[in-house]
């Protein structure tokens, strides 16, 4: 589609251009050779002189430069400030755009992999019913209820929350930035559950402050993200597998993953 409506845009581009220096070619054929031009219509006559001819030439010429130099900067990547420099430092547009579109693939790879570590923990881990959605404009883990109260289960989500960054460890050998780095991401999801699970757990004051729990936060957090590695690398052909198929659907309910990795 996008590139139809490009064809479809540098036709008209050009067709505006051909136009405009056509019409100044024929005016200025006219001003060499002709002295003068009549023009009838019905009963009215109408004759231009060379110097008439000269000032539709002059004005049809001003038109064409005023209205050819935005056509063609419009024109398709013909003026590129991306392109330009590149192409001054020595590197083909036709390498940039094959390496934009490698950086999409690899965008899609990761994101499919980050959902699929999610989902393979909850899907060891727990009995929840969940959906993965893996859309163009974002992705996630959906719970028919995210009311998780006790500890058991707050256990369970933390796991779940560090899986996507320990799964790109795992494949990749490092954690990318969408893990981390908002109040929503993983990573801030995890801490606030972790709070929540010492608090449950131990013998601490709910009134504590963050950075009296930091410490105990820290050590919880190694422990809950090394867990996390462990169960995926145990299951490391299952999260492959499920990364492949999530590439190229936009959303997987657990009993579409199930029959995907255990249905044969």
């Amino acid at each position: 589609m996008k590139n139809l409506l490009g064809l479809v845009r540098d036709v008209i581009n050009k067709s505006i251009l051909i136009l405009l220096i056509s019409g100044g070619c024929l005016f200025f054929i006219l001003l060499l050779f002709m002295e003068n031009i009549t023009l009838v219509n019905k009963d009215v006559q109408i004759v231009l002189s060379r110097s008439e001819i000269m000032q539709f030439w002059l004005t049809w010429t001003l038109a064409t430069v005023i209205l050819g130099i935005p056509v063609f900067l419009l024109r398709s990547e013909s003026f590129s400030p991306i392109r330009s420099r590149q192409q001054t430092e020595g590197i083909g547009y036709a390498a940039i755009k094959k390496s934009k579109n490698h950086a999409d693939d690899m965008d899609e790879e990761i994101k499919a992999l980050h959902e699929s570590g999610h989902a393979i923990i909850a899907l060891v881990k727990t009995d929840y019913d969940f959906e993965v959605i893996n859309g163009p404009l974002s992705s996630y883990i959906r719970y028919t209820s995210e009311n998780f109260p006790r500890a058991e289960d707050l256990y369970k989500m933390i796991l779940i929350d560090y899986a996507g960054a320990a799964a790109e460890e795992i494949v990749y050998g490092k954690i990318f930035s969408g893990s981390m780095g908002t109040s929503t991401s993983d990573f801030e999801k995890a801490k606030e559950r972790i709070k929540m699970y010492i608090t449950m757990t131990e013998d601490v004051s709910k009134a504590l402050l963050d950075s009296e729990l930091s410490d105990k936060i820290i050590n919880a957090s190694n422990l809950f993200y090394a867990e996390a590695k462990d169960i995926l690398s145990d299951h490391l052909e299952e999260l492959k597998k499920l990364s492949e198929k999530l590439k190229g659907v936009d959303s997987m309910t657990r009993k579409e993953i199930e029959q995907l990795l255990f249905v044969r």
